[in-house]
C-alpha cells in the first residue's frame, strides 16, 4: 500500500481538542502510575519484596511511556513537527 502525504493544518478547534485528549492521555497514565505505587508500598509494608521490585518495574515503565513517548509523539502532532513521511 502506497502511502501518500498530503501536507495539512489543524484547526484552532482541532488543536484543542487533540490537547484535551493529550491530557486526558497523560491524566490516565498518572493515575495507573500513582496506583501502582501505591500498591508498590503496601506489597513492602506486607513483607512481599519481589512484588514490590516487580511494581516499581511497572511504574517506572509507565512514566517513560508517558514522558518519552506519549507526551513527545503528542506535542509533535500538536506542533505540526512530525518526522517527514509520517504527516
Amino acid at each position: 500500500m502506497t502511502r501518500i502525504n498530503i501536507p495539512f493544518e489543524l484547526t484552532d478547534r482541532e488543536r484543542d481538542l487533540l490537547d484535551g485528549f493529550a491530557q486526558l492521555i497523560i491524566a490516565d497514565l498518572d493515575k495507573w502510575q500513582e496506583a501502582l505505587s501505591i500498591n508498590e508500598e503496601r506489597a513492602i509494608e506486607n513483607g512481599h519484596p519481589r512484588q514490590a521490585e516487580r511494581l516499581k518495574d511497572a511504574c517506572r515503565h509507565y512514566g517513560a511511556v508517558k514522558t518519552r513517548i506519549v507526551q513527545h509523539r503528542l506535542q509533535e502532532i500538536l506542533t505540526d513537527d512530525l518526522p517527514k513521511g509520517e504527516r
